[in-house]
């Protein structure tokens, strides 16, 4: 059933990809109480099942369109919300014109010390994938016209990212100077 649930996380359910991240944790020790989680998962997915993401180009509110530039991505992370390992999780998701292209679940491969410091090291994993992306696009001679953008909604990261000193003057000495 966990099987099942990697297939459809892996073909574009968003919805379930964080529970199935969390479910295979224990596919060697499975409780009682995890197989029914798993059945209320699937249950949820035979309830959706005639949902879908619809990309279009009619859009209904022209002027958010506009707004919205047609490449960007986007990252975020919980502090410590793996209570097992203390471990933070992140994701990320890039958008091109308006639709998903990518996206990631995951927990940090170490444990950070704070907010700030788990939204660096996520900000710094998507900033790797933004490369790849630009290498891609340049390969296949498709111009988005714009800079791409980045957004995280850690206010102390983004001001951390807009500073202009060469060096961090914060608390945060203890932050290793690569995933700065």
């Amino acid at each position: 059933m966990v099987s099942s649930l990697a297939y459809l996380a892996l073909i574009g359910r968003l919805d379930i990809a964080h529970d199935y991240l969390i479910m295979s944790r224990f596919l060697s020790n499975l409780s009682t109480r995890h197989v029914e989680l798993v059945r209320r998962m699937l249950h949820y997915l035979l309830g959706m099942m005639y949902h879908a993401i619809e990309l279009s180009s009619a859009n209904t509110n022209a002027e958010a369109w506009l707004e919205e530039p047609e490449f960007y991505g986007a990252s975020d992370a919980a502090f410590g919300d793996d209570l097992a390992t203390r471990k933070s999780s992140q994701g990320y998701i890039f958008k091109l014109f308006g639709g998903t292209i990518d996206w990631k679940a995951n927990l940090q491969r170490l444990v950070t010390r704070s907010t700030t410091e788990a939204e660096l090291l996520s900000l710094s994993t998507v900033g790797a994938e933004l490369q790849w992306w630009k290498r891609l696009f340049k390969g296949i001679r498709l111009d988005t016209q714009v800079e791409p953008t980045l957004y995280c909604d850690n206010l102390q990261t983004v001001n951390l990212m807009k500073k202009e000193a060469p060096k961090l003057n914060t608390k945060l000495r203890h932050v290793d100077v690569h995933q700065h």
